[in-house]
């Protein structure tokens, strides 16, 4: 009978052994760079209108108004929109300066009326998925381009 508790006891050992041969646990971490306006647009949003440090550069308040100030669509719409602008787009040579005038008091509008937010909201869901669309294709292009042997 002493042999298979050597055995038993053994295979303890043996797990033990195993046990404290493997590297310890680390919980997993998470890192913080800063916001993400301030990673991409290096400005904070505001609703005063300041464009908060470059001539171009923008917040956009009435996504903000639709979404939330730190939302990741406000933030990916205010980033296309301005790419857009500097990228000398005929529309968006247009629309700038309007929102610009009248951004902010439209925002205000919109806290305040649900049936504008309504209408506007479809007209921002697809600026969203048009700059999903624009910059998905920037990354695969990049990827793609790195991926590429060198000769």
């Amino acid at each position: 009978m002493s042999k298979p508790l050597n055995s038993d006891t053994q295979q303890r050992e043996d797990s033990a052994t195993a046990k404290t041969a493997r590297k310890p646990y680390k919980r997993p971490e998470l890192e913080r760079y800063g916001d993400v306006t301030q990673i991409t647009r290096g400005q904070q949003s505001n609703m005063a209108g300041d464009a908060g440090g470059a001539a171009t550069k923008m917040g956009c308040w009435i996504a903000e108004a639709l979404y939330g100030v730190d939302a990741p669509r406000t933030v990916l719409v205010r980033a296309w929109l301005n790419d857009r602008y500097e990228a000398h787009v005929a529309w968006a040579r247009f629309i700038m300066p309007l929102y610009r005038r009248y951004g902010v008091r439209i925002a205000r509008r919109v806290r305040a009326s649900v049936l504008l937010a309504g209408i506007l909201r479809p007209i921002f869901d697809f600026a969203v998925s048009c700059a999903h669309r624009m910059y998905a294709a920037q990354i695969v292009g990049a990827l793609r381009s790195s991926m590429r042997p060198s000769a």
